[in-house]
């Protein structure tokens, strides 16, 4: 009996173990931010902004209730973080409005945020967007 409880508990936890329930290029990402920092001149501004990263496939950014978004598309993804909720990175390359660039998505221990960057010699944008929450839909 208790061989059957322990191999039942350990397959359990092979399991658990392989579902892509937290794996940001299995799912969809969500982001919500309320502030950026420009990272080129250092202004720092307050608002609000949801940010979307599908799988594999591109990056929007939606603000004002929804009536201004931007759509990144992804080229190529560098790296890999299998688990959002902990400690990690991911940098997808992208390309926006014929610009090309990398957007970097990070947890640490100072919390969650995205890195743009889109800069092409003095054209694109530089910056961070603080995030305060985060979670997947499948």
């Amino acid at each position: 009996m208790e061989k059957n409880l322990l191999l039942g508990l350990v397959l359990a936890l092979a399991l658990c173990g392989t579902l892509p329930a937290q794996d940001i290029t299995q799912n969809i990402l969500r982001c919500r931010g309320d502030r950026v920092k420009n990272l080129v001149n250092g202004d720092d501004i307050s608002f609000d902004v949801d940010i979307r990263i599908t799988r594999q496939q591109k990056i929007e950014w939606i603000q004002k209730g929804g009536q201004l978004n931007h759509t990144y598309s992804i080229l190529a993804v560098n790296g890999s973080w299998v688990d959002v909720s902990q400690p990690g990175s991911i940098t997808y390359t992208v390309m926006y409005q014929d610009k090309r660039g990398e957007v970097r998505v990070v947890r640490d221990a100072t919390g969650v945020f995205i890195i743009c960057d889109t800069r092409n010699g003095t054209e694109g944008s530089y910056y961070k967007l603080i995030i305060g929450s985060v979670g997947l839909d499948q």
